[in-house]
């Protein structure tokens, strides 16, 4: 079981990315599936980038950008993320 906390509407093109023409969609950016007897917050707005994380394009990257893990904003929807998930028990497998 998914359930959709936040998501955002893209269509265009996206240069640099595999799938670099999206048509018009909703995309998920946050979410919480059930995984058990629990589940997974996942947000996807909390991707970065270090040294490595461009090989085979580059050896090393210069710098580590922590993209939305700097901004209050992305710490403010984790926070409400989990509370979420703990108001709502409902989203677990009973056993």
């Amino acid at each position: 079981m998914w359930h959709v906390l936040l998501e955002t509407r893209f269509d265009g093109e996206a240069p640099g990315f595999v799938e670099d023409k999206w048509a018009p969609a909703n995309h998920p950016v946050f979410y919480i599936k059930s995984h058990g007897r629990g589940a997974v917050l996942y947000l996807t707005l909390g991707h970065c980038r270090g040294h490595y994380d461009l090989q085979p394009l580059m050896d090393y990257w210069p710098s580590v950008d922590r993209c939305a893990w700097d901004l209050p904003v992305f710490h403010q929807l984790l926070r409400r993320g989990i509370a979420w998930a703990k108001e709502n028990p409902e989203i677990q497998h009973k056993s």
